[in-house]
């Protein structure tokens, strides 16, 4: 690598640290006021929670398998992010989403990405 390459990787890294340093950000954000319904969405989701899932796959009988979602605040408290897990006979399986309340549209969007290449985007009215 030429020197002047390895100075700007070097720099970077320095700039970067510093931009992420709990010091720097973490001072002068404050969570802006929310909606009340912002806020009940949050808190009602904001857990670890633990039950059964159940898959059900073409030509095979449905089976339930133990399932945990974790649920925490995201984005100053603006929605939150979720990241589930579960190992049913065909191995594991995973899950993330992001749960949110739309104050202008009324309502609370629920949009997810699965290990087993999914993508869902659900709009419920709130």
């Amino acid at each position: 690598m030429n020197t002047f390459a390895n100075f700007s990787t070097v720099l970077m890294a320095r700039l970067f640290t510093a931009m992420l340093s709990p010091r720097g950000i973490a001072q002068t954000l404050q969570p802006p006021s929310q909606s009340p319904q912002v806020k009940q969405v949050v808190e009602a989701v904001s857990a670890h929670w633990v039950g059964q899932m159940i898959a059900a796959l073409p030509g095979l009988r449905p089976e339930p398998f133990p399932w945990e979602m974790v649920c925490n605040p995201a984005a100053l408290g603006a929605g939150a992010s979720c990241s589930m897990k579960g190992a049913a006979s065909i191995g594991g399986i995973e899950e993330a989403c992001l749960l949110a309340y739309d104050p202008d549209g009324k309502a609370i969007h629920f949009m997810c990405v699965t290990s087993m290449g999914e993508v869902h985007d659900h709009k419920g009215s709130g």
